[in-house]
């Protein structure tokens, strides 16, 4: 991880009139429809879905050789597969909302300008002039600061589609065109 420019974060607070600042609040709501957002959650989705056609594939093969009852256990498990993999998401995103409770309705700040995003709350302060991803849906945008980590930002905290546009273009220069989403 590359050290912190020192000399860019004091200009960059020294210049607040350069940066546009949006404040807003996070929910329960917000973490979980975020949650499933995620490329690595989406990615496990996937998985299970795809167990789930392979088993069905595999049930087909066994009733062509008249097995009906590892027909019927494999056509149980491709429907059951995929939706205990969403059942254990869904648990997953769950303990983390339960861990991020000190942060829910704390407001938030989000100050961005040509080539930097500052994320402030009442317990943590970043500053970032590179991000590692940004995921857009309709909804939220989500700024990954690792293939983990993530700031969420509601759309409906951008003023007008203009503020939202610029936003869009700081951070998908900040990805280096990494972006999924529209």
């Amino acid at each position: 991880m590359a050290p912190v420019d020192m000399a860019s974060l004091a200009e960059f607070l020294a210049k607040p009139d350069r940066l546009q600042t949006i404040r807003y609040e996070l929910n329960v709501v917000d973490f979980t429809r975020t949650a499933f957002s995620h490329p690595l959650t989406k990615r496990r989705l996937r998985i299970g879905i795809g167990f789930g056609v392979l088993f069905l594939l595999f049930a087909v093969w066994l009733w062509y050789l008249e097995a009906p009852i590892g027909t019927a256990f494999f056509i149980c498990a491709a429907i059951v597969f995929p939706l205990l993999i969403r059942f254990s998401l869904k648990r997953q995103v769950q303990k983390q909302v339960l861990s991020f409770q000190s942060i829910l309705s704390e407001p938030m700040e989000l100050s961005y300008g040509p080539g930097v995003v500052a994320y402030k709350s009442a317990v943590a302060f970043s500053y970032v002039q590179w991000l590692y991803q940004v995921v857009r849906t309709k909804e939220y945008r989500l700024l990954g600061v690792s293939n983990q980590g993530y700031f969420i930002v509601p759309v409906k905290a951008f003023a007008n589609p203009m503020a939202l546009a610029e936003f869009d273009g700081i951070t998908s220069e900040l990805a280096q065109g990494r972006v999924i989403g529209k």
